[in-house]
């Protein structure tokens, strides 16, 4: 039995012999320039349970952050990936109060 967050965790059961598990978490460097972007990045993203959100909406809007998150720890950022994807996430969150309305009336 597993109680609380297994983020990050990697699991193994009924295994005979020896398990070898690697995981790379190391933190990943922001481009220079974008670090203010990462951290509104990372803190709509942690308010987004807070939001009370439908699975698939929350799904959504974690998705958009973390593709910019991504997108700003390459090398050289495409702008266009990084336009996309800030974007998004915000026009989720606008959507979801319209959605709701919706729904009562």
């Amino acid at each position: 039995m597993i109680h609380g967050s297994v983020d990050g965790a990697q699991l193994a059961w009924n295994n005979s012999g020896t398990v070898n598990q690697a995981q790379n978490s190391g933190e990943q460097l922001i481009t220079p320039g974008f670090e203010l972007l990462a951290q509104a990045l990372i803190s709509t993203r942690e308010g987004l349970p807070s939001l009370g959100l439908a699975d698939e909406d929350l799904a959504d809007a974690q998705a958009a952050t973390d593709d910019a998150l991504a997108e700003i720890t390459q090398a050289e950022p495409d702008p266009g990936k990084l336009r996309r994807a800030v974007t998004r996430a915000p026009a989720l969150i606008r959507y979801i109060p319209i959605r709701r309305i919706d729904q009562m009336a």
